[in-house]
């Protein structure tokens, strides 16, 4: 059974037909993109709806953690999307960056394995932050508080590290080890309290591969962030100096393919732009979707939250100046410094369209569509490795990770505010597992 049949016309168009069969309703499943050249790159230009309207169906397999669970082995905090990933045999490996440690599960959500602990000795883990499979199904850490990787073999053993290049600045929490070689963002290192010259730009944020020792294979991509604001209030002793990206700023969204080639995202317009290992662009995929206005509820929608962010212990980054004449001002009260935050933030004026990023096993690219409330997944865009569109699917959160071709991870909540990770297999064409 073919799932679809696409080609780039001689007359400047590439037709997919997404789905299987033929029917009444069969031109409604046909997407039609216009084919032209942009500096030189070959752009696919779909228009903003239209294509396969996928009926796929999810099964919850498991779900694992919550606030009822009692064993340690099913507990975690803090973990995030990079915080995720498989092995081969579909096993599932979670950060839990609270309890400074890495949870082996099966695929059924039966606990298997732990590895590392708090601390900084070999094996021990201080700020990690991401996660992802390498060679022989080792489990590579990204731990910010160590300034290192840490190594784990997942059979057991002795773990191993090697520290990050100061040279090349700090390494964004995404990992991922595909075509022999890893892959990751990096951020230049900034030290010291206070913040950069306000006309400063923001450093740019290549992703590069990498080698088993952390050298430098190739420059895939340089994303240009916009420039933060540094914002300041309070009074003549206390002063509270706040930067921060203006809110709807689009995200530099990014996954790898099997062969290590990657899918970019980090405009405001829904661009995807396809990648080699070599770091040559090979196409751009645009769907005729711009971003769109941001109005004042989409604002306050933003600041509240913020407000359930902070107050939950996440943050932005702050610094605390004395004032001239009175010695050193004591932190304002966390109610005023919340209140400061919120007062501080500034906004794009339009929502970006993209939400994220994701390669299936099957090297299908899952793209999650902002329509109407800002950073939300209302509609996922699936591509084939080529950039044709497969299909459109609407009434699913886009999946946190993959552990084989038709079964993927969510990290949810509980009643009660409480982590959890639901394991559920995804059935097409009507019920078919594929």
């Amino acid at each position: 059974m073919t799932r679809w049949i696409g080609a780039v016309g001689v007359v400047g168009a590439a037709t997919v037909l997404a789905g299987c069969g033929a029917g009444p309703d069969a031109g409604a499943r046909v997407a039609t993109a216009v084919v032209d050249t942009i500096a030189g790159v070959e752009r696919w230009l779909y228009p903003g709806d239209g294509g396969a309207k996928l009926a796929w169906t999810v099964d919850t397999v498991a779900r694992i953690g919550g606030a009822l669970v009692e064993d340690d082995a099913y507990q975690f905090n803090g973990v995030t999307r990079t915080g995720v990933a498989a092995d081969r045999a579909g096993h599932l490996y979670v950060l839990d960056a609270m309890g400074k440690r890495v949870l082996k599960y099966d695929s059924e959500g039966r606990h298997l394995a732990t590895f590392g602990r708090a601390g900084g000795g070999p094996g021990e883990l201080g700020m990690p932050v991401g996660l992802g499979i390498g060679p022989g199904d080792s489990i590579w850490v990204t731990d910010f508080g160590n300034r290192r990787y840490t190594i784990y073999p997942s059979e057991g053993g002795e773990a191993r590290s090697f520290p990050f290049d100061d040279a090349r600045g700090f390494p964004g929490p995404a990992l991922e080890w595909r075509g022999g070689a890893m892959i990751q963002d990096f951020r230049e290192l900034r030290l010291g309290p206070g913040p950069r010259d306000e006309s400063e730009s923001e450093p740019p944020r290549p992703i590069l591969r990498l080698g088993a020792t952390g050298d430098v294979l190739d420059t895939l991509w340089v994303s240009r962030p916009p420039r933060s604001d540094v914002v300041q209030s309070g009074d003549a002793n206390r002063r509270v100096v706040v930067r921060m990206q203006r809110a709807f700023e689009p995200a530099l969204h990014w996954a790898a393919f099997s062969d290590g080639s990657i899918a970019v995202s980090d405009t405001a317009d829904y661009i995807l732009r396809l990648i080699g290992a070599d770091g040559r662009v090979l196409r751009r995929i645009d769907r005729d979707l711009p971003a769109r206005e941001a109005t004042e509820a989409d604002r306050e929608r933003e600041r509240e939250r913020v407000r359930k962010r902070l107050q939950s212990g996440g943050g932005i980054r702050i610094t605390f100046n004395s004032g001239g004449g009175g010695g050193a001002g004591a932190p304002p009260a966390p109610s005023s410094l919340l209140e400061a935050q919120l007062a501080a933030m500034t906004f794009a004026p339009v929502v970006p369209r993209i939400t994220g990023l994701r390669v299936d096993p099957l090297d299908r690219l899952w793209v999650g569509v902002s329509l109407e409330t800002p950073g939300e997944t209302e509609r996922i865009d699936i591509f084939d490795r080529e950039g044709r569109l497969v299909g459109q699917l609407t009434g699913h959160p886009l999946p946190d990770a993959f552990l084989d071709a038709s079964t993927a991870v969510l990290i949810d909540q509980d009643e009660l505010e409480v982590q959890q990770l639901v394991i559920y297999r995804i059935r097409e064409d009507g019920g078919a597992e594929r």
